[in-house]
């Protein structure tokens, strides 16, 4: 079974002709400015932020030539689903994988926190554990 070497949310993702990897500005927050008026900000309301999901496996011998599916699952802070995304892949002969999931729209209608949780499936099935990165939102009132 692959072993997940690194997992992060960040604005994005910049890979090299070499192949190396760097994560620019990892995630950990994010704040909905909002105007001074009393308007209030849609419970489902999508922020206009590209954002991404880097993940690197490490192969095992066992995994040469095994198809994996990589499962994203976001939700929001109430716990009802905003995206779920999947990925399928195979390893190369003896390197590892770097994956990257570019996203449009960051959900911000809801103060609290967004949960961002990744696994691997094979043959249709939950492959090793459930990794959970989370994401704090804030609302702030903007300052005259």
């Amino acid at each position: 079974m692959p072993r997940l070497l690194n997992f992060a949310v960040c604005d994005r993702i910049l890979i090299e002709d070499a192949g190396q990897a760097s994560l620019i500005r990892i995630t950990q927050g994010v704040t909905a400015t909002l105007q001074d008026d009393g308007t209030k900000i849609p419970q489902k309301a999508v922020g206009a932020k590209e954002w991404a999901i880097f993940t690197l496996w490490k192969q095992t011998a066992e995994d040469r030539d095994r198809p994996f599916v990589q499962v994203i699952q976001i939700f929001w802070p109430d716990k009802s689903e905003f995206k779920k995304q999947e990925l399928p892949f195979r390893f190369q002969p003896d390197k590892d994988q770097q994956n990257r999931i570019v996203i449009n729209g960051f959900p911000v209608g809801q103060e609290g926190d967004v949960t961002v949780n990744m696994w691997l499936e094979a043959d249709s099935k939950r492959v090793g554990e459930i990794h959970t990165w989370i994401v704090r939102v804030k609302h702030e009132i903007a300052k005259a």
